[in-house]
């Protein structure tokens, strides 16, 4: 048996030959590491450490920072797991070749070879285990729930590999396939679509979702039903030419990213999002009647619809229901590990515990800290959470960094922004000032269990609450008094805290409620709209700097702003996968986001900042605004002259 295994999700390239590589095949990068006994010790996206949002390369600085973590060498490492079929990968490539004479003809395997090979993990290249994409899911999420009796497990994606959409049947710790639905008739791809037609670009469908309950799907039902009819067997079958000639003949208007919504685009989101709580219930009702189970384990891309699953949750359908923290394919890296041992249950009790990165020492902190003074001021706190609590009460916004980070989309209490979910007006300041977000967006209520019972309606099923996975109704008569946490259509993403999974967070919740008298947070991610959320303590003290947050709880360090602005101390550093570039014919610099995903964006920059870059010189008042400014974009970074690099070790 192998000692340490590593699941990989993410592309086989590196930051500088992507080749025009689709992005929709490979995404969610990340790295898992089990134990010999199974237990899942670390579990990372590499957005995290790269700083790349929504990469889709090789996961090479999660990998490294795992290692790190648990004080592996790269010998430890003996067996590896990839998220896909291999099959489904050189198919992917091939279409490269086909197009690009000028790239040298290498296999998904011999790739991803290279790339361990180059983190010194010594793995055999015929020991590089392919695996089903959606079994990698189903598996994950098998795992995740802890269930021995016999479950369906229904993974729903845009596509992995040959499917949309998969059907198991869980029965004495195996996985039997009972169903499946071709890409032809992705009901993932259907909303991806929609969420296009949004002025949204792919991976954004969650914003469609925040939006929807804005909207009344009235406008939209018949034009949907005409051209993305679904049954529930054979899935649904979209008519894209029919979809786009549909909407303009209702009078569309077509948005571009950062225009206003109009009502028509409301309405149109209410109906998709209705559209797919719809057919995809009948669709798991289907199989739940063919399986004749009462269990569902829910997985793939489209488990991250939390509205979905609180129709799932309340449809009676099943006593128990059970969603991955990491249902997107950052998850399948924990499937193809699991699936690389050879056995997918669970060692550890329920709830899977979602803290799999990174924490950081004293030391760590007190680095992170110099690099910025004298920007920000530090002291101990006498009582981190009680003194975190207070903060709250008194209407401030604050950041709480505490612990391993979370593996998935969503804070859970680690590195999280907290509010009082009491004023409606917390909402705007968190959305606007702080995570720079169109302002229909929604936060989760985090609460105790006891709250949970009293604020929200929970439904019938079973599940775990622990992953912000569920869209509930709050309870009417409290609608008003949590008003930052409660949707427009009078429901909330609930997250309930188990004390003895993160006892702290608990505590501060607890804390909370004896100066307001309410256990609720208000909790969304730390970060902005233009980063991946906080890793690392620099992290997030660049993101308190360049936000209106009110103080940073670092552990047990209390950190704020200074009263000093002045950035003659520092200088301009580029983010990995940004560059300098002067054009001739406009004559100007720009920088140019090199991303995968993001390769179009650009932005034109004074002479004076280009030259401060080019030069490593200090930043001058004459740039200070723009400066300001491109670092609360996180096109730049600001760091003091002569200090090491506050940037990553990505190659670029």
């Amino acid at each position: 048996m192998a000692r340490y295994i590593l699941g990989l999700s993410g592309g086989p390239f590196r930051g500088h030959e992507t080749y025009g590589m689709p992005d929709i095949f490979f995404h969610d990068a990340s790295a898992v590491i089990l134990a010999p006994d199974g237990e899942v010790l670390w579990a990372a996206e590499e957005e995290r450490h790269s700083r790349v949002k929504k990469t889709t390369l090789f996961p090479a600085n999660a990998v490294a920072a795992g290692m790190r973590t648990l004080g592996l060498s790269a010998s430890d490492i003996d067996a590896v797991g990839y998220y896909f079929d291999e099959r489904f990968c050189d198919q992917s490539l091939n279409d490269i070749y086909f197009w690009r004479s000028d790239i040298p003809r290498r296999t998904t395997r011999e790739l991803l070879h290279e790339r361990l090979s180059e983190l010194s993990i010594a793995v055999a290249a015929a020991d590089i285990q392919f695996v089903d994409h959606h079994s990698a899911h189903a598996a994950a999420t098998q795992h995740g729930s802890g269930w021995t009796e016999d479950s369906l497990v229904v993974v729903m994606d845009g596509g992995g590999g040959r499917d949309s959409t998969t059907a198991f049947l869980q029965h004495d710790g195996s996985l039997h396939r009972v169903g499946r639905l071709p890409l032809e008739k992705s009901f993932g791809m259907m909303y991806a679509y929609a969420t296009h037609a949004l002025g949204y670009r792919w991976g954004d469908e969650y914003k469609v979702m925040g939006l929807a309950p804005y909207g009344d799907p009235a406008r939209f039902t018949q034009l949907l039903e005409r051209v993305a009819p679904a049954d529930p067997v054979n899935g649904v079958r979209l008519n894209a030419e029919a979809f786009r000639h549909g909407l303009l003949e209702s009078g569309w208007k077509l948005r571009a990213a950062e225009d206003p919504f109009d009502q028509i685009h409301k309405d149109f989101a209410a109906a998709v999002q209705l559209w797919l709580e719809t057919n995809a219930l009948r669709l798991i009702r289907h199989w739940r009647d063919e399986t004749r189970t009462t269990r569902l384990a829910f997985s793939g891309g489209v488990a991250h619809n939390s509205t979905l699953n609180g129709r799932i949750l309340n449809s009676g359908l099943f006593d128990a229901v059970y969603v991955h923290p990491a249902s997107h394919d950052a998850g399948a890296a924990l499937g193809a590990a699991l699936i690389r041992r050879g056995d997918f249950r669970s060692p550890s009790p329920r709830p899977f515990s979602p803290y799999l990165g990174t924490a950081y020492d004293v030391a760590d902190i007190e680095r992170a800290a110099e690099a910025f003074r004298p920007l920000i001021t530090v002291r101990p706190a006498t009582d981190a959470v009680r003194e975190a609590a207070a903060l709250l009460a008194d209407e401030k916004i604050i950041g709480w960094f505490q612990g391993r980070s979370e593996f998935g989309p969503r804070a859970l209490g680690n590195r999280s922004i907290l509010a009082d979910p009491r004023p409606a007006v917390n909402r705007d300041r968190v959305n606007f000032a702080i995570k720079s977000r169109e302002g229909f967006r929604p936060f989760a209520p985090a609460t105790t269990p006891e709250g949970g019972d009293k604020y929200f309606d929970l439904g019938g099923a079973d599940t775990s609450f622990a992953y912000m996975s569920h869209v509930v109704p709050v309870r009417p008569e409290f609608r008003t008094s949590l008003g930052a946490t409660t949707h427009v259509d009078g429901t909330a993403r609930l997250q309930i805290v188990d004390a003895q999974q993160n006892p702290r967070f608990h505590a501060l919740i607890d804390a909370f409620a004896e100066l307001s008298g309410v256990p609720v947070v208000l909790n969304t991610s730390m970060n902005n709209s233009h980063e991946p959320m906080v890793e690392t303590p620099v992290d997030a003290i660049r993101l308190l700097l360049t936000s209106s947050l009110d103080a940073l709880i670092l552990e047990d360090l209390v950190v704020s702003r200074s009263a000093t602005t002045d950035l003659a101390d520092f200088t301009i550093e580029l983010p990995v996968h940004v560059r300098l570039e002067w054009r001739l014919p406009e004559r100007q610099w720009f920088l140019l986001d090199t991303a995968a995903r993001t390769y179009h964006r650009q932005r034109r920059i004074s002479p004076a900042t280009a030259a401060v870059i080019s030069e490593r010189s200090a930043i001058t008042a004459s740039v200070t605004d723009e400066t300001r400014e491109l670092w609360r974009l996180r096109w730049i970074d600001v760091v003091k002259i002569g200090a090491a690099t506050l940037g990553t070790t990505s190659a670029r």
